[in-house]
């Protein structure tokens, strides 16, 4: 106690005392009060509605962060598309060797075979050396074996 006096001479001057205290009359009708609130509370816990909101809450977040990426994403890609469309029908109709390539090389067995049957409109013919080619460059000899059923 002498070192606090020399150390901190107003600190050692406080009062030990609790200055913390409980209002006068406080406990007379605490327990009346306590089952109030307790009551209150039941009935706000067992309504009908918040237990329905409670339900709905979850999902209606869910559909709505749903609609927000499905907005964020879709309208962006639709006026992509659009304009990507807009800018392929301004270019050149006309289809080069590059493009009948391309083409042919996008189509099943099938669909070239249809192709084949169909009667040619246009004047350039392909000859039977140049099928020959095409298909051997472009079908491997597996595929070819496959097909004859070897």
């Amino acid at each position: 106690m002498d070192k606090l006096k020399k150390i901190a001479p107003k600190l050692s001057e406080i009062k030990k005392e609790n200055p913390f205290g409980v209002p006068p009359r406080y406990f007379d009708n605490f327990s009346a009060r306590l089952q109030i609130k307790i009551e209150a509370e039941k009935t706000i816990l067992h309504s009908p509605k918040s237990r329905v909101i409670q339900f709905l809450k979850p999902a209606l977040s869910l559909a709505a962060g749903l609609a927000l990426v499905f907005s964020l994403v879709y309208f962006p890609l639709k006026t992509y598309k659009n304009e990507q469309l807009a800018n392929n029908t301004n270019q050149n109709d006309e289809l080069t060797n590059e493009n009948y390539i391309s083409l042919l090389e996008g189509m099943d067995d099938n669909s070239f075979y249809a192709l084949l049957s169909e009667p040619v409109i246009s004047d350039d013919e392909y000859s039977d050396e140049e099928l020959i080619a095409y298909l051997s460059s472009n079908i491997s000899d597996y595929d070819i074996y496959m097909e004859i059923g070897y």
